[in-house]
């Protein structure tokens, strides 16, 4: 568990252990990168969801709109590509470890999907912090997008109906 300076848990490390318990947790399994249910839901946000105006969306679509056409290899070794969407989500994050081992085995490869994104926005000269950078590999790739919580249209998350923070 990384806790900002500025924040404490709200449950005991005993109800969150249940929380996220791997054989039984209602929350097993799930890579949370947004903390509240607001404008971005329990759920990443498609940069093209903030007006035009904001700053966010402006930052990552002015190279003058060329798209995030990422060329990769993966895990075999086989030559890709993909064009990724900019999601945006909070400092506030509850990670898999399998999403984490992911993450940090794909950064020990050059080129891998995350090593190739990272390299196209040192070339764009794009700063991109943690909290846009594992959202878009997250919201982007079918597997791990399937790890992000499943959210009812009133907000609340469908395995805890009750639930509409993680902080």
């Amino acid at each position: 568990m990384n806790l900002s300076a500025d924040s404490f848990p709200i449950f005991t490390p005993n109800i969150m252990s249940k929380l996220f318990d791997p054989t039984s947790g209602p929350l097993t399994g799930i890579n949370f990168v947004t903390s509240s249910s607001c404008v971005t839901g329990l759920r990443p946000t498609d940069v093209n969801l903030f007006p035009p105006y904001w700053h966010k969306r402006s930052h990552y679509l002015t190279y003058p709109n060329k798209p995030y056409t990422i060329q990769y290899k993966d895990e075999n070794g086989n030559p890709r590509q993909q064009t990724l969407s900019i999601y945006f989500g909070s400092q506030w994050m509850s990670l898999t470890p399998a999403f984490v081992e992911y993450l940090v085995v794909s950064l020990a490869h050059e080129d891998s999907l995350a090593s190739s994104f990272r390299y196209e926005l040192i070339e764009r000269q794009k700063l991109m912090p943690d909290e846009t950078f594992i959202p878009t590999l997250l919201a982007n790739d079918p597997y791990w997008n399937s790890t992000l919580p499943q959210v009812g249209d009133d907000g609340r998350l469908l395995r805890m109906t009750t639930m509409f923070h993680i902080r």
